[in-house]
């Protein structure tokens, strides 16, 4: 038996999970107090892929309205 997803399925499926992980991510800063986040960090912790890791990241990063890796603008 296979399993046929849409395309648009697909997409939205990304992106709950991305919203989930997004969620985890900001937790798990707040947890730990980083100061500093990287792609291989949250890779680490949650087991997940390059891509997703990196789109979470950035998210943060642009909505913290920082540069570089410091998440913790004053």
């Amino acid at each position: 038996m296979s399993l046929i997803v849409s395309e648009e399925s697909h997409k939205t499926l990304s992106l709950k999970m991305d919203e989930e992980l997004y969620e985890k991510t900001l937790k798990f800063i707040a947890q730990k107090g980083l100061k500093y986040l990287d792609i291989k960090t949250v890779q680490l912790h949650f087991c997940t892929g390059y891509n997703r890791a990196a789109r979470v990241v950035e998210r943060i990063r642009l909505e913290k309205g920082v540069s570089g890796k410091n998440i913790n603008k004053d």
